[in-house]
């Protein structure tokens, strides 16, 4: 077996206010109707009472991808409702650091902000134009945009009409790696799914690479909210 590249784990401690949820109902075929109809089987903490979040998020071990975060390096994370905004401020010892430390600290978590509070699938893709088709691989849903908004030009979502889930997605992107191919295992909590593990696979400067992350629940006050993320980049 090859040794892992990168490794590295965080945890996150939380403090929250909550409200009320709606449902929906898994129906239509029109890509978007699909997206609402999946997110009403998704678990969201903001769809299940959850108005506001401070998180405390902490690099436990591990390097980071240039080796700069020390262990136990933290930042706080926020959310509002009312704005749905997600931020980051360097937090703790973190704050001896250098300006140039702090701003790569920040850059690297800024990935994560919607793995700690996920946005919905109709939220997430409202800006882009979908196309669904269907096969043996159940229903496809190839979502575009001109502008490549976070450097992606399209998401390819596979979707397991029986679990009515998320099971595979492609991303192309502008820059290297142009193309992730992305798949996914559940848990189910309230009855709702949550993503358990992710395995992403690309080439990167001539070598593939496999990542994969392992996803870890609390519940707190009632809201089911990710406490610990576990991931490993290795070279196939």
């Amino acid at each position: 077996m090859k040794e892992p590249r990168c490794i590295f784990q965080f945890w996150v401690f939380f403090f929250l206010v909550f409200c009320s949820y709606p449902t929906s109902v898994f129906a239509e075929k029109k890509s978007y109707q699909i997206l609402r109809s999946l997110d009403s089987t998704y678990y969201y903490p903001q769809k299940n009472g959850l108005t506001s979040l401070l998180a405390t998020v902490i690099w436990k071990k591990g390097v980071s991808a240039g080796g700069k975060f020390k262990k136990n390096s933290s930042v706080k994370f926020s959310w509002n409702g009312v704005s749905d905004k997600r931020t980051f401020k360097v937090t703790g010892e973190s704050l001896k650091t250098s300006n140039d430390e702090q701003n790569s600290l920040l850059q690297f978590f800024s990935n994560y902000k919607e793995v700690l509070l996920p946005k919905t699938l109709t939220e997430k893709f409202s800006r882009y134009s979908g196309k669904v088709s269907h096969g043996n691989f159940g229903i496809r849903i190839n979502l575009e945009i001109d502008d490549f908004q976070d450097g992606v030009s399209r998401y390819s979502l596979f979707i397991n009409d029986k679990q009515r889930n998320v099971s595979r997605m492609l991303i192309d992107r502008v820059e290297a790696p142009t193309k992730v191919i992305g798949v996914f295992k559940y848990i189910q909590k309230s009855g709702l799914w949550l993503v358990a593990e992710s395995v992403a696979r690309f080439n990167f400067g001539g070598q593939s690479h496999i990542e994969r992350t392992l996803y870890y629940y609390g519940q707190i006050e009632n809201i089911w909210l990710v406490n610990r993320i576990e991931q490993t980049l290795r070279k196939e």
